[in-house]
C-alpha cells in the first residue's frame, strides 16, 4: 500500500473516531433533554392554561361590571332627560312629526331609516329567526288598546330621540332597546319598532313594578322581550314629573345572551366548555342579602353559553335552573368564595366529566361569572403541545445527524489533502534515493 494511502487512512480514523463519539454522545443528550422537556411539559402547559383561565375570568367579569355601570349611567341620563322633557310646554301642533308602532306593519308606512335587522330578529315558533323591522332614526310610540292617546306626552317625548341616539352612540352595540312608559300608558322605544303581542301594557311588565316600588336603579331577573322574544336583563328607574311626583320608569335592555356568547367566542374555551351567568338567591328566588337573608344562596343560572333563543310566550315566566343540584363541601366553599367577593378555580366535576371550574363575582348585580371547561379538554392542548416539543426535538436530531455527516466528510477530504501535503516531500526524497542508487549523482 502507498505511503500516501496509509497516512490517509490514519488521519481518517484519527479524526473520524472522536467526532462520531462526540456526534452521538449530542444526539443522545439532544433525545434526552427532548424527553425531559416533554415529561414536564405537559403540567406546565395544564397549569399554564389554568392561569390563564383565571385571568380571563376576572378580565370577563371586569368587563361585565364595567358595562353594567355604563348601562346606569345611560339610564340615569336617560331619566334626566324626560324629566326635563316631561316639564317642558306641549308644542302648538302635537300631532306631528312622531311614529305609533303600527308603522312599522307595513313596508308602505315604514318611518325614515327603517331596516330590516337581524340584531333585533323576532324568535318565532319552532325558534326560528325573523328579521324585524326597526328604525335607528326615530322613536316609536306604543299606547295599550284601552288607553286613548296622550298627545300631549307623546309631543312633549318626541325631542327624546336625539338623546337615545347619542346615548346608544356612546355605547355602541351595549343597548338592545331604549324606552319610557309613562303613568298614563304611553310607551317610547328607540330603536322605533312595532311587533308588540295583543293585551300588552308596559305598567304590567316586571321593570315598570319593580322600579316604582324601589324607587331607584333595578336590575329585573332575566325576562323575555314582548317583541322579540329573546332573554335580555332590564334596568330600570322611576321617573318624576316637575312636582316631584311618580311619572313613569325609563329603563334600558341588554341582550344578555349575546353579551355572555361574545366573552365566550372571543375566550376560544373549546366545544364542549360552557359560560354560565349565574345570580345568587334565596330559597325563594329572591336576591340575596348577606347579613339579611336566611341559610346560604342558591347559584340561579341567568344565561348560559348553550342556551338557545327560547320562542316562548313573552309573558312567560323564565326558569333559572340550580347550578348545581346539592350543596357539597366544594360548592359551599365556592358560594363562600363569591359572598366574600372572591374568585377561584376548582376541579369537579360537572356532568359526570371532571372539569376546571373558574368563577367571579360580577360587581353589584349579586351574580357571578363561571367557565367550566373539561380537564380532557385542557390535557389534550397539553398533549398537543408535547407532540409539537417531541417533533422539534426529533427535528433536531435528524438535523444533526445530517450535519455529523457532512462534517465526516469534511474531515474525509481533509485527511485526503492533508496525506498528500505531508506524503509529497516524502515521495521526492524516496525518488532521489533510487536515483542515487542508480548511480545518477547530478
Amino acid at each position: 500500500m502507498r505511503i500516501q494511502s496509509k497516512l490517509f487512512f490514519v488521519l481518517l480514523i484519527l479524526s473520524v473516531i472522536p467526532l462520531t463519539a462526540l456526534t452521538w454522545r449530542i444526539q443522545r443528550a439532544t433525545e434526552g433533554l427532548g424527553e425531559s422537556i416533554v415529561a414536564g411539559g405537559k403540567s406546565a402547559v395544564t397549569e399554564s392554561i389554568e392561569n390563564q383561565l383565571v385571568q380571563a375570568i376576572d378580565y370577563s367579569s371586569e368587563l361585565l361590571s364595567i358595562r353594567q355601570k355604563l348601562v346606569e349611567t345611560a339610564l340615569r341620563a336617560q331619566a334626566g332627560e324626560v324629566r326635563r322633557l316631561l316639564a317642558a310646554a306641549a308644542p302648538d301642533d302635537p300631532a306631528a312629526g312622531f311614529y305609533f308602532d303600527t308603522a312599522f306593519d307595513n313596508p308602505v308606512t315604514w318611518p325614515p331609516g327603517t331596516e330590516l335587522s337581524l340584531d333585533r330578529a323576532a324568535v318565532a315558533g319552532g325558534r326560528s329567526l325573523e328579521a324585524m323591522a326597526i328604525s335607528r332614526e326615530v322613536q316609536s310610540f306604543f299606547v295599550p288598546a284601552d288607553v286613548a292617546p296622550p298627545m300631549d306626552d307623546i309631543a312633549r317625548l318626541k325631542p327624546l330621540t336625539a338623546a337615545y341616539k347619542n346615548l346608544n352612540a356612546a355605547n355602541p352595540g351595549l343597548f338592545y332597546w331604549q324606552y319610557v312608559a309613562l303613568a298614563n300608558g304611553v310607551l317610547s322605544s328607540y330603536p322605533g319598532h312595532g311587533g308588540y303581542p295583543d293585551g300588552y301594557d308596559p305598567r304590567r311588565r316586571i321593570w315598570y313594578q319593580l322600579a316604582m316600588a324601589a324607587g331607584n336603579v333595578i336590575w329585573t331577573p332575566p325576562i323575555l322581550d314582548a317583541a322579540t322574544r329573546r332573554l335580555i336583563l332590564t334596568s330600570a328607574m322611576p321617573v318624576r314629573g316637575a312636582d316631584g311626583q311618580f311619572a313613569g320608569v325609563t329603563a334600558i335592555d341588554v341582550d344578555i345572551l349575546t353579551q355572555l356568547a361574545t366573552i365566550h367566542d372571543k375566550m376560544r374555551l373549546g366545544p364542549r366548555a360552557e359560560s354560565f351567568i349565574v345570580r345568587l338567591t334565596d330559597k325563594d328566588g329572591e336576591v340575596f342579602i348577606a347579613g339579611e337573608s336566611s341559610g346560604l344562596p342558591e347559584l340561579r343560572v341567568i344565561a348560559s353559553s348553550a342556551t338557545a333563543a327560547s320562542g316562548a310566550s313573552w309573558d312567560a315566566t323564565i326558569e333559572e335552573p340550580p347550578l348545581f343540584d346539592e350543596l357539597g363541601n366544594t360548592e359551599t366553599e365556592i358560594v363562600s368564595d363569591l359572598l366574600s367577593g372572591k374568585g377561584g378555580l376548582r376541579r369537579m366535576p360537572y356532568k359526570g366529566v371532571e372539569s376546571i371550574w373558574v368563577y367571579r363575582e360580577i360587581g353589584r348585580l349579586a351574580s357571578a361569572l363561571f367557565y367550566i371547561v373539561p380537564v380532557d379538554d385542557i390535557e389534550g392542548l397539553a398533549d398537543r403541545a408535547q407532540d409539537s416539543i417531541r417533533a422539534a426535538t426529533m427535528e433536531q436530531v435528524r438535523l444533526a445527524g445530517l450535519a455529523s455527516v457532512g462534517l465526516i466528510a469534511l474531515v474525509g477530504l481533509a485527511a485526503m489533502f492533508a496525506s498528500r501535503t505531508v506524503s509529497r516531500p516524502l515521495r521526492a526524497l524516496a525518488a532521489t534515493a533510487r536515483e542515487l542508487a542508480g548511480g545518477n549523482l547530478e
